[in-house]
């Protein structure tokens, strides 16, 4: 059993990375289609109703809000391999996994909360309230997770020093 569950954290470990410098290529392509005000590329909502500058804002403010995002990702996939690695090599159950697991937390609550301000930023017509409320549940979901983290290592510390 115990190789079955190294070979998927391995595999685990090799998507992580590859993620990671997917999202490393992609930074430099979101910051020139930020300077650049690649407006032909954004196709959501109406955008045949707005002038110019409006659809030169409406791709500019998509464009920084997915660059920050993005940039928000490599940390994310960085404290993820972290605790892939430590699974790997000895416990998941160390004081650090739920440190990491509270920074994956607040880099995706905070990820949910530049997307949630650059709709505000985008003309009437593209504008966007519905929010992202599977990703605020999953903020919590991994909030919890990382307290439970932090108890069951606890716990386990104080068998171990009463044993």
């Amino acid at each position: 059993m115990t190789a079955k569950r190294t070979d998927l954290l391995s595999v685990t470990r090799a998507l992580l990375t590859l993620w990671f410098w997917v999202t490393v290529l992609c930074l430099p392509a979101a910051f020139i289609l930020l300077a650049t005000g690649h407006e032909q590329s954004v196709s959501f909502g109406d955008t045949a109703a707005l002038t110019a500058d409006q659809r030169l804002l409406a791709a500019r403010v998509h464009w920084a809000s997915l660059l920050v995002v993005t940039a928000l990702i490599i940390p994310v996939v960085l404290q993820m391999r972290a605790i892939v690695d430590s699974a790997r090599s000895a416990d998941p159950f160390v004081p650090e996994n739920g440190l990491r697991l509270r920074r994956i937390g607040w880099l995706i609550l905070a990820g949910n909360a530049v997307m949630f301000v650059a709709s505000f930023a985008q003309p009437p017509n593209l504008h966007d309230q519905s929010g992202s409320y599977p990703g605020l549940f999953t903020v919590l979901l991994i909030f919890v997770l990382a307290r439970i983290f932090e108890t069951g290592t606890r716990m386990r510390t104080e068998i171990q020093d009463t044993i």
